[in-house]
This record gives C-alpha cells, structure tokens and sequence, in this order.
C-alpha cells in the first residue's frame, strides 16, 4: 500500500487523523507500507552524493567494518554529519507521526545508517 498525502495535507505539513489511521491498519495487517514523498528531492540527492564521497570505500572490493544484511546488502553506519543531521533524515516529523499512530506512541529510535544494495543485488 502507498500512502500520498493530499493537498490539504502538505498544505498542513502534516497527515490528517483519517490518513494516519488508514495507514496504521495497512501496516498492521500487510507489515509493510510505503509513504510517498516525506522527504524533499532535493535533501536526498544532497545526501546521496555526501554518502557517495564519504562512504565509497563500502561499494568497492575494499575491507570494510561494514555489517552485511542481505546478499550484495550492507548496513553502513553514517556520521551525523551535514546532511546526515538534518531532521527529516533523522527523525522525519511525518514519519514519527505516522509510527506513533501505529504504535500508539510506543516508538523508539534505536539506531541510524544505511542499508546499501550493491550491484548485483537481488531484489
């Protein structure tokens, strides 16, 4: 299931009640759940090109401290660092409200990184 937030509701900044419930029983029932656009473009391509210069070392053949997670698959603990401070990567106020809903407000954030598919990567 995809969620997009309405006009009114970047108007508001924010998801309405009707849509936070909507897709706290979406992820309940299929464990899964996408929310589109919670972050600005332009924040991501910032942040890929930081992570393609600080962490290049992960991508290649070099030995790295790296965990693997998955076939082709690493998790890469980032610096917080600019841009990986920034609050909407960190903590994404339209993310929290949407697991807060879920989870009525028993949410925790344990832990911060990438999880890098590598070429080759199944899907």
């Amino acid at each position: 299931m995809r969620i997009t937030r309405s006009e009114a509701e970047w108007n508001a900044g924010t998801f309405s009640s009707e849509t936070l419930e909507k897709a706290s029983r979406y992820l309940r029932a299929d464990g899964t759940l996408i929310l589109e656009d919670i972050v600005d473009p332009a924040l991501i391509r910032e942040a890929r090109e930081a992570f393609l210069q600080r962490y290049d070392r992960y991508l290649g053949a070099q030995k790295h401290d790296a965990v693997q997670v998955g076939k082709r698959r690493l998790q890469i603990s980032v610096d917080l660092e600019p841009p990986f401070e920034r609050r909407e990567l960190i903590a994404n106020p339209l993310l929290l409200s949407f697991l807060k809903a879920a989870f009525e407000d028993d949410v925790v954030l344990g832990a911060y990184g990438v999880v890098c598919s590598l070429p080759a990567a199944p899907e």
